[in-house]
């Protein structure tokens, strides 16, 4: 049924599928449901049914860890002022 285990990035899932990046990520991450027009997309893609897409854990997902945001102190830009 399936390709097993293999790694891919938000931007092959989405060339391959068609579907654009901000809805693959937002998708992947769990923020927005899978839309009826994105499952068979995404089912093709990986090799799966759609019953297995619609399945939790059939599709995980590693997100790199979160790099800090803050100000960087002491660093000077030519022509700021």
């Amino acid at each position: 049924m399936g390709k097993g285990t293999r790694t891919y990035t938000f931007t092959e899932i989405a060339q391959g599928t068609g579907l654009s990046l901000a809805l693959i990520s937002l998708v992947m991450r769990g923020k927005r449901p899978v839309s009826e027009y994105a499952q068979p997309r995404l089912a093709e893609f990986f090799g799966i049914s759609m019953e297995q897409l619609r399945t939790p854990g059939t599709i995980t997902v590693q997100l790199p860890p979160v790099r800090p945001l803050g100000r960087v102190v002491g660093r000077i830009h030519r022509n700021f002022y």
